[in-house]
């Protein structure tokens, strides 16, 4: 067993990360508002975690005995191990990682000479792991009642000594050793473990869906404007043209009815002054999502590139699954169902579709130009509160 120092010269880590350092929404993309998100910056920031893709965190999935290996390799920057610790982790990307911790007596595999890289670890299992990792010892506090005869109750006490784990809820006198853990629990665990602060992360921009021009063009509520949205590296199928309207109908499915995070890559805006904006709801790409269902083709436009590998990854599959445009007898059927100008509706957040430009409600109450801090806007449709008295499609003209 290795010999470790105390725990307040384990990690060096002296670089203050800056919250003004990252975009809005921060690093990753399925994490927006989790409780563990400050943590999970504060890791990445530290090279600990890259995340499960470039864009994702995959704060719900289950942490794998090899991705806890390589968190606490990078987190102790553990030298490299002089031998192959175990022979069932040949061609995982962890095996450096795994043998790394074992040489440092922080693993010993599962008992049979294997180290299983794949299984699940408990949260017991955890405890253990950071136990050895931080060279804890428990002391004579019992901190949760069901882990009574647990092998790890000793290592769970001692986490739970030094203010590692509160428990899992919110009385804190359970811990919960048989559940899986979290990789965004593990964010906080190790957070902790390494005396990190959480990261203060700029909340993302959100939108809400208005209506749905194409494939590729949404019209959304951004801070209070309709606003049209081209979706950024993607071109779908043209109006009229054939899989035209199964494009819409899936890009609709995707963003109506949901809070929608709206990502910039360099360019604001294109030449017709619409967003140019990635579009992401619960960590669902959008973009991604179209051309990976062959309903959209993947398109790079220099400067706005940052994200044409996951697109063009995409649109290989759908080639090679031949679905949607890559099909060499797509199902050309259906037909577009004009919706007359007239229709009066109240699109997403409550606003009145007669009013594209604006968010203005419908009545009631009724409301007069003096009521609205709006001049010389689109009119279209029944005009509820007849703002356009000439009917000239422009209402409270100045």
């Amino acid at each position: 067993m290795i010999r470790r120092p105390p725990r307040s010269t384990l990690f060096p880590y002296t670089t203050l990360f800056r919250s003004q350092d990252l975009s809005p929404g921060g690093s990753f993309v399925d994490d927006d508002f989790n409780v563990h998100e400050g943590f999970v910056e504060a890791i990445a920031a530290q090279g600990i975690t890259s995340g499960c893709d470039q864009i994702r965190y995959c704060p719900r999935d289950p942490v794998s005995r090899g991705q806890m290996a390589s968190f606490l390799a990078r987190a102790l920057a553990l030298p490299v191990a002089g031998i192959d610790w175990f022979p069932d982790d040949g061609g995982s990307v962890h095996e450096d990682a795994i043998n790394r911790v074992a040489e440092a007596g922080i693993t010993f595999g599962i008992g049979d000479g294997t180290y299983n890289p794949n299984g699940e670890v408990s949260r017991a299992q955890m405890a253990s792991f950071l136990a050895r990792a931080l060279g804890l010892r428990a002391g004579a506090e019992d901190f949760f009642g069901d882990d009574e005869g647990n092998i790890h109750e000793a290592a769970i006490n001692a986490i739970a000594e030094e203010g590692i784990t509160l428990g899992c809820n919110s009385s804190g006198a359970e811990y919960c050793p048989g559940e899986d853990v979290q990789r965004d629990q593990m964010a906080s665990f190790l957070g902790r473990a390494l005396n990190l602060a959480e990261v203060d992360v700029p909340p993302p921009n959100l939108g809400s869906m208005i209506s749905v021009t194409d494939g590729d063009t949404v019209r959304l509520l951004v801070d209070g404007l309709n606003e049209a949205v081209q979706l950024v590296g993607v071109n779908a199928p043209e109006i009229g043209t054939c899989l035209a309207e199964t494009a819409t109908a899936s890009l609709t499915s995707l963003v109506e009815s949901q809070t929608i995070r709206i990502d910039v890559d360099v360019s604001d805006r294109d030449a017709s002054g619409q967003l140019l904006r990635y579009l992401f709801v619960d960590g669902v790409f959008v973009n991604e999502s179209l051309v990976f269902e062959g309903l959209a083709e993947a398109v790079r436009l220099p400067p706005d590139t940052r994200l044409a590998g996951f697109l063009e990854a995409a649109e290989a599959n759908a080639q090679a699954g031949q679905r949607g445009i890559w099909d060499t007898s797509p199902d050309c059927t259906t037909t577009t169902t004009t919706v007359p100008a007239t229709t009066t509706t109240t699109r997403a957040g409550g606003c009145d579709s007669s009013y594209p430009d604006f968010c203005i409600p419908p009545p009631p109450p009724d409301l007069n130009c003096p009521d609205i801090n709006a001049t010389d806007f689109q009119v279209i449709g029944d005009d509820p509160h007849d703002f356009d008295r000439d009917n000239d499609g422009i209402g409270c003209e100045s």
